[in-house]
């Protein structure tokens, strides 16, 4: 988080970085967990972040013949993979979430976002990222009921285990609120 390096051209970086970003939004969210760090620094952009975009466009370049796999046969309706770190940004401590919505197989929707809080474990970090993917499914399931496609359940995947038991839990006073949004 080279807050204090030699500053480079602020109009360039932004340049780099809204182009990046475009890019990502389109074709490409395996760079969004970049991206969102990256678009931090979009006021005092230093050499060390050039380079770390500049890195990015490199990874592009390898990997310009890579692609979303999309196999036969895959599951029928929303499905939701969520992730976190917990405390990753080094400068304010703060969580990242990580979401990606699938339907009938196919990535439609994907998030790598910077949490407003930071998280006091690494519980309530995944739960926070599994709520707010939960939010783009159920708007996604709402949309798909609107033009005349039911969608029964939505399976959530996520790898903390006591996330997991909090989501399955009712008892938990302290996620509540966020318990309401995903068992809407």
């Amino acid at each position: 988080a080279d807050l204090e390096g030699e500053p480079c051209d602020e109009g360039e970086y932004r340049s780099l970085i809204g182009g990046l970003n475009y890019l990502m939004v389109m074709t490409r969210p395996d760079i969004a967990f970049p991206m969102s760090k990256l678009s931090r620094y979009l006021n005092k952009p230093t050499e060390l972040h050039w380079k770390a975009a500049k890195h990015v466009l490199r990874y592009l370049k390898g990997t310009k013949n890579q692609g979303l796999f999309v196999p036969k046969g895959t599951f029928k309706g929303i499905e939701l993979w969520a992730d976190a770190d917990h405390g990753g940004c080094l400068d304010t401590r703060r969580c990242t979430s990580g979401n990606l919505t699938f339907y009938n197989g196919t990535l439609v929707s994907w998030r790598s976002k910077r949490q407003p809080v930071p998280s006091k474990s690494s519980a309530e970090a995944e739960y926070i990222s599994l709520a707010e993917g939960m939010e783009e499914a159920l708007w996604l399931k709402n949309l798909l009921t609107e033009i005349g496609e039911e969608v029964k359940e939505i399976p959530a995947y996520e790898d903390n285990q006591a996330c997991i038991r909090i989501a399955e839990n009712p008892q938990w006073k302290i996620v509540e609120f966020k318990r309401h949004c995903m068992m809407d």
